[in-house]
């Protein structure tokens, strides 16, 4: 055996044992898919890696905001190969990656998301109440079974394995649940998105991307309650900051205001 070979090997019990740990904790797929993906292509042992292997594991083609995830999701991972034992450090515990630019709400138009929420029932029309009235992700959406249906006392609520591997339950919309009660696909989150966009592009003639749903659930739960920190908790963010993003601001309430004045 060769010292390439070797080496190889070694890298692979070692992101074997961290698929097993993140598994064991509960983590997403999509979180551990990402990180096993970028740690792999580093062609490198992540016991042994560098600071420098690891940032060059980061692809150069790709937006601030997503080189800031890949870095978290990279920083994440070494974290857990120090609690497990097989390293010492984590090369990237103060490292800052490019913030990403300030993200401003892109919902769908108003009359573009009732167009979609009336066509003939098929895949893509789940997916859309999935993410228009339930503000789930790609990722979430692509997972989504029945099994994940719960009795919430009042109503029906949803459980969703959200990013990190956290667990949110949320009011479950009546045809959300009839999409869900029909969840029977296979497929993965990219391969979701793409086909949505294909989807929505031939009814409407425009481009809109799948992750424009859960804008349009965050704007329409504020626009319903006036609560930020009910919005906040709907769409299972850590902090309100993080649901001003998703919240498009009200014009005609501004106008109200401005004309309301003495």
């Amino acid at each position: 055996m060769t010292d390439l070979d070797s080496s190889s090997g070694h890298a692979e019990k070692s992101l074997a044992a961290l698929e097993d740990f993140m598994v064991t904790g509960g983590y997403s797929p999509q979180t551990i898919v990402q990180r096993l993906t970028l740690l792999r292509g580093m062609g490198v042992d992540p016991v042994l890696a560098t600071q420098a292997d690891l940032l060059a594991a980061i692809p150069a083609n790709v937006t601030n905001g997503t080189r800031r995830t890949y870095a978290t999701g990279l920083r994440g991972a070494m974290r857990d190969l120090v609690t497990m034992g097989l390293r010492l450090d984590n090369p990237l515990e103060n490292v800052r990656v490019n913030a990403p630019q300030s993200r401003k709400p892109d919902p769908l138009p108003t009359e573009v998301l009732e167009l979609l929420l009336v066509q003939k029932p098929c895949e893509e029309l789940h997916w859309t109440r999935l993410g228009a009235l339930a503000g789930l992700r790609a990722a979430e959406t692509s997972y989504a079974r029945p099994s994940d249906l719960r009795d919430g006392g009042q109503g029906p609520v949803l459980e969703v394995l959200g990013k990190g591997g956290k667990v949110g339950l949320i009011p479950a919309h009546p045809l959300v649940v009839e999409s869900i009660e029909a969840a029977s696909w296979r497929v993965t989150p990219g391969g979701l998105s793409t086909r949505w966009a294909s989807w929505a592009r031939k009814i409407t003639g425009h481009t809109y991307r799948f992750h424009q749903l859960r804008h349009s659930y965050g704007t329409r739960m504020y626009l319903a309650t006036r609560d930020p920190l009910l919005v906040r908790d709907l769409m299972r963010h850590a902090n309100v900051r993080s649901t001003e993003a998703y919240v498009q601001p009200d014009t005609s309430a501004m106008w109200e205001a401005i004309l309301g004045q003495a």
